[in-house]
């Protein structure tokens, strides 16, 4: 029988303790990018969110530009804001102002079209302009000065 001797290699790891307990400074640049890479997509999604946007198309087809107050289901009476014409009538009746999704108390820039006059001979009838968008509602817009800028910019008054 035969005996073979095995012996170990003698083994002794270098640990470098600094290494293991200290994390490479790349992992912490790369943290600190992404921090601000995640930080600046924040502030772009507060302060650019929703931007408002006038329907071109919308603006030129329209007869009459007013911005009013929604008082009930259906009229908006004149308000003071953007200086822009308002018809010889108190009150002006939107036809399909519901479809507008405006609420009552609130102002909006109104692009209007003429449909009809009311029976009672007290003035014109309109609807909000349509757009050519498929399946859209009518568009109404918020008073903003954004909103009086793209205006000026699209009528060219």
């Amino acid at each position: 029988m035969v005996v073979m001797a095995t012996a170990e290699p003698s083994f002794t790891p270098v640990l470098n303790v600094d290494a293991a307990v200290r994390p490479d400074r790349r992992l912490w640049i790369a943290l600190g990018v992404a921090g601000l890479w995640i930080l600046l997509l924040v502030i772009l999604t507060i302060f650019t969110a929703n931007p408002i946007t006038l329907n071109r198309i919308q603006i030129q087809e329209s007869t009459l530009i007013v911005v009013g107050t929604v008082t009930g289901k259906g009229t908006i009476t004149r308000s003071d804001v953007g200086g822009l014409a308002w018809p010889d009538q108190d009150e002006i009746v939107v036809e399909n102002l519901s479809q507008a999704k405006a609420r009552v108390g609130q102002t909006y820039l109104f692009p209007l079209r003429q449909t009809g006059r009311q029976a009672n001979g007290d003035g014109a009838i309109f609807e909000v302009t349509p757009t050519l968008l498929p399946d859209h509602s009518p568009l109404i817009y918020p008073v903003e000065p954004e909103t009086f800028a793209q205006l000026k910019e699209i009528t060219g008054a």
